[in-house]
């Protein structure tokens, strides 16, 4: 069984997968916690701890605090429970999400981003291969700004090919969407901007069986600039006078 959370933007999410099946349930990060919310979902489905295989964790790029506290609660539960991490970025965890939806046919570009404030995204694209096989990214992940983001992809059409359309997933897709003309063949549907647990589940699953687990302490988040307040507190040193 693979638990697993995603707390990389403000929705919250955790999930189990358990024979062959994923349950998920949604949870407000700045309430109870993420450890609560995992706690709740084994008691809701009956399973104990000790019956958990792994745990999957979104590591970013995403929410500096919610990234934190993903990454801390499955350290927790990987620590007390002996078992291994699995790490998986968000950007590629909705790129899955859109995958499996009806947008996920042989040749359609996926551009997953996550609203990165300051009028940027952190963005990766990916492509359906033609075999129908697991997304395969293309460029990213990268912090950009929605303007730099569009002008560079918002006429990537693949004309060449079978589909000849994108889709737009996360919530930066609010912000791209605007961007993107109606002819350029993008669509940003409503329902593929949320995160999900059970994506991450998912993709831990398969990580996990081709030795894709790491200890907790490797556990590592991933942050393509400096949050706000670094950038303040440098800001407030390079002002600073050496002292006397």
């Amino acid at each position: 069984m693979i638990l697993a959370l995603d707390t990389t933007t403000r929705d919250g999410s955790v999930a189990l997968a358990t024979g062959g099946r994923v349950f998920e349930r949604r949870f407000d990060p700045r309430g109870d916690g993420a450890v609560a919310a995992l706690a709740d979902l084994l008691a809701e489905h009956g399973v104990s701890p000790g019956e958990i295989e792994a745990v999957g964790v979104a590591v970013g790029p995403g929410s500096f605090t919610g990234v934190r506290i993903g990454v801390s609660a499955a350290q927790g539960f990987c620590r007390a429970l002996s078992i291994p991490a699995v790490p998986v970025g968000t950007l590629d965890g909705l790129a899955a999400v859109a995958r499996e939806s009806d947008w996920g046919v042989p040749g359609t570009l996926i551009l997953a981003s996550v609203d990165a404030r300051r009028a940027e995204v952190y963005a990766a694209l990916y492509r359906v291969p033609e075999d129908g096989g697991d997304t395969a990214r293309l460029w990213g992940p990268e912090a950009i700004s929605c303007l730099s983001l569009a002008e560079r992809f918002a006429r990537t059409r693949p004309e060449d090919r079978s589909v000849a359309q994108g889709v737009l997933v996360g919530d930066g897709a609010a912000l791209l969407a605007p961007l993107f003309p109606e002819e350029s063949g993008w669509e940003a549907p409503e329902r593929l901007r949320h995160t999900s647990a059970a994506a991450v589940a998912r993709a831990a699953e398969r990580r996990l069986r081709s030795g894709g687990g790491v200890a907790a302490a490797d556990l590592d988040p991933v942050y393509l600039r400096k949050s706000d307040a670094e950038v303040r507190r440098e800001g407030r040193d390079s002002h600073e006078s050496p002292a006397d």
